[in-house]
Parts: structure tokens; C-alpha cells; sequence
């Protein structure tokens, strides 16, 4: 989240880590796109 610390948070792998859901959908579309380019440039 924007309001937190980057040098203070949890890490990824800790229970108390934190995941900003905000970020989801343009995570998964970024991703989804870069996928897709790749397997359009490997046909």
C-alpha cells in the first residue's frame, strides 16, 4: 500500500506480509500481455 514504508514491510515470504489488491488487475494484465507477445514472436 502507498502509505507504507518500503524499508520497513514485511517481506513476501513472511506471515505478515501484506499484498495491495489494488495492484492485481494490472499486474495480471501486464503479465497476461507479455505472454502473449512472446508466444506471437515465437510462431
Amino acid at each position: 500500500p502507498s502509505d507504507q514504508d518500503l524499508k520497513t514491510v514485511a517481506s513476501n515470504h513472511s506471515p505478515y506480509f501484506y499484498a495491495d489488491e489494488s495492484s492485481f488487475k494490472v499486474g495480471t494484465k501486464t503479465l497476461s500481455q507479455l505472454a502473449v507477445d512472446y508466444l506471437n514472436s515465437h510462431k
